[in-house]
């Protein structure tokens, strides 16, 4: 949809120097050079394709069976890697400096990676512009939905909104039911 991260400011490269477009631009290309041809002396396997975005690639990557069994580290501040975590696949945060796997997240958020991007969905995400349950956090959300713990994608409605106090009941249920309209 066409809101879909307009929450987000413009990319700068430095946002201590005011730079025109093309100062922008130049600084930028002189930057992922320099980051490729250090890149090129390390045992780190590159990959770009024009027009697609890094994320979408990383996705692809980390869940493509022919890398089932290689060891894979995500260095990214971005949440939304939170749902590639396996026993393979780690995240490294290094603006918060943790590195998160499976069992971590589970300890962290009450929540299985499996099941984060739903998690997501329901609190909503205000850099992609995401409207989630008002009130529902991911706290909230582990403790109404215990189940969000275990190693299943949960693609069925939650039988347990009646058991919602009324603050959260009423977002629970709305949610609800724009599911099953994208189901």
């Amino acid at each position: 949809f066409k809101e879909y991260k307009q929450g987000r400011n413009p990319l700068t490269l430095n946002s201590n120097i005011a730079a025109n477009a093309e100062d922008e631009l130049k600084n930028r290309i002189w930057q992922e050079t320099r980051l490729v041809e250090y890149l090129n002396q390390l045992p780190i396997i590159q990959l770009m394709i024009e027009g697609v975005e890094a994320d979408d690639l990383i996705g692809f990557l980390a869940k493509d069976p022919k890398f089932h069994n290689y060891q894979k580290v995500i260095v990214s501040n971005d949440k939304d890697f939170i749902q590639l975590c396996t026993n393979d696949t780690i995240l490294y945060r290094p603006v918060k400096e943790e590195i998160l796997n499976t069992k971590r997240i589970i300890e962290e958020y009450g929540i299985h990676p499996t099941n984060f991007c739903l998690a997501r969905s329901i609190s909503g995400d205000t850099s992609d512009n995401l409207v989630g349950v008002g009130g529902a956090g991911l706290p909230t959300i582990a403790k109404r939905f215990p189940q969000l713990s275990e190693d299943k994608k949960r693609r069925q409605g939650f039988g347990n909104i009646g058991k919602i106090p009324g603050q959260n009941r009423q977002g629970f249920e709305s949610f609800s039911e724009r599911k099953q309209n994208f189901s």
